[in-house]
């Protein structure tokens, strides 16, 4: 039983170890390849850590360690953009829904013209915030100074956009509170490191430790 148990362990391992890989992308596994491969050259070519560090990242393995730093860098400002949009949208008041299209060519010309003019007394009607169910009547209802409306309705004042968002001291972490604009702060300020990250072409920090790890090795 022991020896079975044993089995079915190393098996149920392999297979979490087997599919960890694959979920992991093939251009971080090249780059981590790439710098165990040449880790040597870059220590026997330098003075010290450091230029071996920047030799090995920057010159000896400079394409697979842009192509990891472009994956991370994309994967991370497309999750920026769609959690801009979710919390941009999680803040649009409810509006009233829109009919069909009618069918233009079934139409006379008069039945068109009657219907554009429907629709420009309806326009109005929205814009002065007459038209029931409309989000200018939502947004026409709140008090003066609450001009934000959550997701569940609530509105909250808009003043100070960033109040009770700060900076964990320890983790370094954006800490939102109860700030309904939290998420979207977030996700923008996430948009704009990983853009500038971008320009600036700095490699992942799993890379730099790795690289670090194993010159530090080389070394002794």
């Amino acid at each position: 039983m022991r020896v079975a148990a044993s089995v079915i362990a190393v098996l149920f391992t392999a297979c979490a170890t087997g599919a960890a890989a694959q979920d992991r992308p093939a251009a971080y596994a090249n780059a981590e390849a790439c710098l165990e491969t040449n880790v040597d050259a870059a220590v026997a070519a330098s003075s010290g850590a450091a230029d071996a560090a920047e030799f090995l990242l920057g010159y000896l393995c400079a394409g697979p360690v842009a192509a990891a730093t472009k994956y991370e860098v994309n994967s991370e400002l497309l999750t920026s953009v769609q959690g801009m949009t979710d919390s941009f949208m999680a803040l649009i008041p409810a509006t009233a829904e829109t009919g069909d299209m009618p069918d233009f060519d079934a139409m006379t010309d008069e039945e068109i013209d009657a219907w554009l003019a429907e629709q420009e007394v309806q326009e109005a009607a929205a814009a002065d915030g007459t038209a029931s169910g409309t989000a200018s009547e939502a947004w026409a209802q709140l008090p003066p100074g609450e001009l934000i409306m959550t997701e569940s309705g609530e509105t909250v004042p808009a003043a100070d956009p960033f109040e009770g968002i700060s900076v964990d001291p320890v983790t370094g972490e954006i800490v939102t509170g109860d700030n309904p604009l939290g998420p979207m702060i977030v996700t923008l300020m996430d948009y704009m490191d990983a853009a500038g990250r971008s320009m600036s072409n700095t490699p992942p920090v799993f890379l730099r430790e790795h690289a670090a790890r194993l010159i530090v090795q080389r070394r002794r």
